[in-house]
């Protein structure tokens, strides 16, 4: 049975999308294995970006191990401007051994939305309550050791219409000024989408009014991510 949580990220309950975020990558599973008075204990750890997602992982471990007497759970997922979910299961162990152990290790990891899974496979001995929170901690500490950090980073972006007669000389002049152009499309006018770390929205329209000779307007686009590996 899934349970909902009351463990909240620190510092990201209203994460800004000018804001930054530590993740692990995407697009990889990550692994690890304990043996613990004689139960097996296999921790697999992944990036979800919603709660679907993060339910459709957790389904396929089961599926790869079905003959595991637990699958317990945990998953972190920010959404756009609004509070984390959290998600826990104990997948039949005793209640508050499993799956609230895991989300609160990864709640202390500073990472978003990810998921881990811990597949235990019984020995004959029994760990008990205080053993079974050590087990199911230390098998999610074990593979969140394994995967990279990265960051991802929000910056500022914004969209401009430009004159066509104007535009080859001033995308020239934005490229000159390191400004990171996303996105170039001639039609009735060029139409830009402008990114950079520094950008100050009144200094790129400082800029292209300078060039044009006239003041122009800039108006907010999706933010743009982009992923820094950490240590």
């Amino acid at each position: 049975m899934e349970n909902s949580s009351a463990i909240t990220p620190p510092g990201s309950a209203n994460t800004s999308s000018a804001g930054s975020q530590f993740m692990i990558p995407a697009g990889q599973i990550f692994r690890t294995e304990l043996e613990i008075k004689r139960s097996t204990f296999i921790a697999t750890l992944y990036r979800t970006e919603t709660p679907d997602e993060a339910r459709e992982m957790i389904n396929l471990v089961k599926a790869e191990f079905p003959d595991a007497r637990h699958t317990c759970s945990a998953f972190i997922v920010q959404p756009e401007q609004a509070a984390p979910i959290t998600r826990s299961s104990d997948d039949g162990e005793p209640s508050g051994t499993a799956g609230r152990p895991m989300l609160e290790t990864l709640v202390g990891s500073g990472l978003t939305n990810l998921t881990c899974t811990v597949t235990r496979y019984f020995g004959g001995i029994l760990l008990g309550t205080g053993g079974l929170v050590r087990a199911y901690t230390d098998s999610t500490k074990a593979v969140l050791d394994l995967a990279p950090r990265l960051e991802v980073v929000s910056y500022p972006t914004y969209h401009v219409s430009l004159p066509l007669a104007d535009g080859a000389r001033i995308l020239a002049s934005l490229h000159a000024k390191n400004y990171l152009i996303l996105s170039e499309e001639w039609t009735a006018n060029l139409e830009l989408c402008i990114t950079h770390p520094d950008l100050e929205v009144t200094e790129i329209e400082q800029f292209i009014a300078s060039q044009l000779g006239k003041s122009i307007s800039l108006s907010p686009a999706e933010p743009h991510k982009i992923e820094i590996p950490r240590p």
